[in-house]
């Protein structure tokens, strides 16, 4: 029949789509096996108890209502190792199938033994009817998966019925014996009808649960690759500040080596001429070439510190200006080498739970940017300050540059937006460090009014900070 081989879905699914079509319906069709099955086992021997012992056909009946339990019960220990069992086997339909059969044929045998010698319009006799009914109509949502073997399930265990009354109506010649056959036979069209929709239904439901876990598994797929990219330009904008700051830093290092070098060649001469070295010079000069060695290593460390990755690091509780000082360490000798002034003024005592190298990245962001404004500016200046209060800390950089139009302060913390020249910025800086800030329960604005362009960045103190003032 046609309903036996017509495709689920009207398009033709991939195959990857089609297997797992195929899968889930095999798996529900067990998941259903489960329970039918113990039905099956209570309907069997319920039937024996309700003849009553003084039927004398309750042998036979207690024999064939144990073969149907026995099927039944592999029936759902079968059901229950496939769904358990991630490895899946071809053959383990053709077994299910055969089981479908074999309880249906020991229903048949049931239905007959208890028929036989009763009057077709006994008591018995509808009510067994009734119960074969049950079955047929329980099997078009729990065979719907195997339409063909529901098909030859039904028919086997409506056959008893058919067969009494046909031989009812040979022996007597009353029509009124066709009824139920009739009945039964509409009932087995019906069947097929809504056995097919059931499938279909089935199908259109699995077929959207797996397209659903499809999505839910491309949509974590792009959130892990979104953030290894952000992850990557987050890195990517911390170099880039480096390299900002790389001819300050450059000459922060030559400095103390310049200095070194002189103390060192003092030494060499004086020890060459022989002439007599004091001790207080001696130590004199080893301290400073000492106090040199430290500011390097001191710029070294936090170049080192600032370019890892800190991405996947816990929050720990940090001086904010801890992290200020480390900031300006880091690209202050690039503002003394243009003549601008960097003016800081950071003397709270706050603690905010962070990744200290990403606001250092917030920081250092902001002063390239101030730098950028007032370099060639007569009598720039650049100021960085910290406020606190109950419950945070407020960090502005404010510079002396022309001030940001209305237009441009909209587009401010959009990606890839800049004011700069063309190969001199990347428009990622300011959106990836309000991305830093939100991420660490914060923000990071542009301040309205004022005479000078000042960006603020906002942190939550400690919890630890907090918890002391409240108590």
């Amino acid at each position: 029949m046609a309903f036996l081989t017509s495709a689920a879905v009207s398009t033709v699914p991939s195959p990857s789509l089609q297997a797992g079509i195929k899968r889930e319906l095999a798996l529900d069709y067990y998941r259903k096996s489960l329970v039918s099955s113990v039905f099956f086992v209570l309907v069997a021997f319920g039937g024996c108890w309700a003849v009553g012992p003084a039927e004398p056909r309750l042998v036979s009946l207690l024999t064939v209502a144990t073969v149907t339990s026995l099927i039944n019960v592999f029936r759902f220990f079968f059901s229950l190792h496939v769904i358990r069992n991630p490895n899946w086997r071809s053959f383990y339909t053709k077994v299910a199938k055969a089981l479908i059969l074999a309880n249906g044929s020991s229903w048949a045998v049931f239905f007959s033994v208890l028929l036989q010698n009763q009057a077709l319009n006994s008591e018995v006799f509808y009510l067994t009817i009734v119960m074969a009914s049950a079955f047929v109509a329980a099997s078009i949502t729990h065979l719907c998966v195997y339409r063909g073997t529901a098909l030859l399930f039904n028919l086997i265990v409506m056959m008893p019925f058919m067969v009494f009354r046909i031989l009812a109506f040979l022996e007597t010649g009353n029509q009124k014996f066709l009824l139920i056959p009739g009945v039964l036979g509409t009932l087995l069209f019906f069947c097929i009808f809504y056995t097919e929709n059931a499938y279909q239904t089935l199908v259109g439901r699995i077929r959207n649960e797996i397209a659903l876990r499809e999505a839910n598994r491309e949509l974590a797929d792009s959130k892990e690759k979104l953030i290894e990219q952000t992850t990557k330009m987050i890195h990517a904008s911390r170099l880039s500040s480096v390299g900002e700051m790389a001819g300050g830093i450059a000459h922060e290092v030559n400095n103390p080596l310049a200095m070194i070098l002189g103390h060192v060649q003092h030494l060499q001469r004086t020890l060459t001429v022989g002439t007599e070295v004091k001790k207080d010079l001696l130590l004199e000069r080893t301290r400073k070439i000492e106090a040199a060695v430290e500011r390097i290593s001191k710029i070294i460390k936090g170049l080192k510190q600032f370019s890892q990755q800190s991405e996947l690091e816990p929050l720990h509780p940090v001086p904010v200006s801890q992290i200020v000082q480390e900031t300006v360490d880091l690209c202050g000798e690039k503002f003394k080498n243009q003549g601008i002034e960097l003016s800081v003024h950071c003397s709270v005592a706050s603690v905010v739970d962070c990744r200290s190298v990403q606001i250092s990245q917030i920081l250092v962001n902001l002063l390239n940017n101030a730098y950028d404004e007032v370099r060639g500016v007569e009598s720039g200046r650049v100021s960085l300050s910290c406020e606190a209060s109950e419950t945070e800390v407020r960090i502005r950089v404010a510079n002396t540059g022309l001030l940001i139009s209305n237009e441009v302060r909209l587009r401010l913390f959009q990606p890839f937006f800049t004011t700069k020249e063309i190969g001199k910025g990347t428009g990622l800086g300011l959106s990836i460090s309000r991305g830093l800030a939100r991420d660490h329960g914060g923000d990071l604005t542009l301040l309205e009014g004022g005479p000078m362009t000042t960006f603020e960045l906002r942190l939550p103190l400690a919890k630890s900070s907090v918890n002391s003032k409240v108590s």
